[in-house]
C-alpha cells in the first residue's frame, strides 16, 4: 500500500500517532498487530470497483447483456461461384449445349423447347462480358465478342474497350459491354421432357443469363440465402428456372425467373 500512500490524496493524519503508540508498547514488552490503513483499503476497493465497471460498460444495478454475434449470412449457391476453373469454362463454351430464353420459353440448343420451366442442378456459375453492337440484325450479332475479365477478348486477346470503340466508329452508336452470367450444371427436369435419368449426361448444359436474368438470379440468391442462413430452409443444390414473356417499348422479350424446386 506504500504506493498509494505516497500520493497526497492518500496521506493520513494518524500516521505519526500510530508509529509513536506502537513504539511505546514495544518498549513496555507488549506487541500489537500493525495498524490497518483503512483509508488505503477503501481507496483500493473503490478503484477496483471503478475498473470493473469500466470493463463491463455497465452502471450499478444493471445486468451485463452479452452482445449477439452478427448473422452469418451466405447467399444461395455461394460456394458454386467460379467452381469450374476459368480455363475449362473458356474451352467448354463453344462445345457445351446451352439454354437461352426466347418467345416465352426455354430453348435448348440441341433438344429444342423445354417449355416454360426446367430445373437445373447447379455445378458452377461465372460472369461473362459481351461486347455488343447494340443492334439485333444478323450482321450485328456476328460482331458480338466475349470476355471473361472485362479487359481482353477471348478470340484474339485484343482489348475489349478498343473493340467497342471500333464498333462505334463503324456506325454502331449503341455499342457497349453487356454483363452476362453462365450457369453450369445439369437439367434434372423440364416441363416438356419430365424427369431426366441420372446417368443421361446429354443434359449437361450452360444456362445463359442475360443482364436482367442475371439480376433475377442474384436477387433469388440473396433471399434464399438469408432463409438458409437463419436455418428456416435447407441448402439448395437445384434451382427452378421459369421463362417469363414480357412486353417492352422496343418489342416483346423473355427473361428467366428463379425459385426453389417444388417437392415431388
Amino acid at each position: 500500500m506504500a504506493g498509494l500512500k505516497s500520493q497526497p490524496e492518500f496521506e493520513s493524519q494518524d500516521d505519526t500517532t500510530t508509529e509513536t503508540t506502537t513504539a511505546t508498547k514495544e518498549k513496555a514488552g507488549t506487541k500489537e498487530a500493525p495498524a490497518v490503513d483503512k483509508a488505503a483499503i477503501a481507496a483500493g476497493l473503490a478503484a477496483a470497483t471503478a475498473i470493473a465497471k469500466a470493463a463491463t460498460g455497465t452502471a450499478a444495478g444493471t445486468a451485463v447483456v452479452p452482445a449477439k454475434d452478427p448473422l452469418k449470412y451466405r447467399k444461395a449457391f455461394e460456394e458454386k461461384e467460379n467452381a469450374y476453373p476459368l480455363a475449362d469454362v473458356m474451352l467448354w463454351f463453344q462445345a457445351s449445349p446451352s439454354i437461352t430464353h426466347t418467345s416465352g420459353c426455354a430453348k435448348h440448343s440441341k433438344k429444342g423447347s423445354l417449355g416454360t420451366k426446367f430445373v437445373v442442378h447447379v455445378d458452377s456459375y461465372n460472369m461473362r462480358f459481351l461486347a455488343v453492337p447494340g443492334s439485333n440484325d444478323k450482321e450485328a450479332k456476328s460482331k458480338v465478342r466475349n470476355s471473361y475479365d472485362k479487359k481482353t477478348i477471348v478470340d484474339d486477346g485484343s482489348d475489349l474497350q478498343d473493340y467497342v470503340d471500333a464498333l462505334k466508329a463503324e456506325g454502331y452508336a449503341k455499342a457497349h459491354v453487356e454483363p452476362y452470367v453462365d450457369l453450369w450444371g445439369r437439367v434434372v427436369w423440364s416441363e416438356k421432357f419430365g424427369t431426366v435419368a441420372p446417368d443421361d449426361d446429354s443434359w449437361d448444359v450452360r444456362v445463359q443469363l442475360s443482364k436482367t436474368s442475371a439480376a433475377n438470379f442474384g436477387y433469388f440468391q440473396g433471399k434464399r440465402g438469408r432463409a438458409e442462413s437463419e436455418g428456416r430452409v435447407g441448402v439448395l443444390e437445384d434451382v427452378e428456372v421459369t421463362a417469363v414473356a414480357l412486353e417492352g417499348k422496343s418489342g416483346d422479350y423473355t427473361n428467366f425467373d428463379f425459385a426453389a424446386p417444388k417437392a415431388t
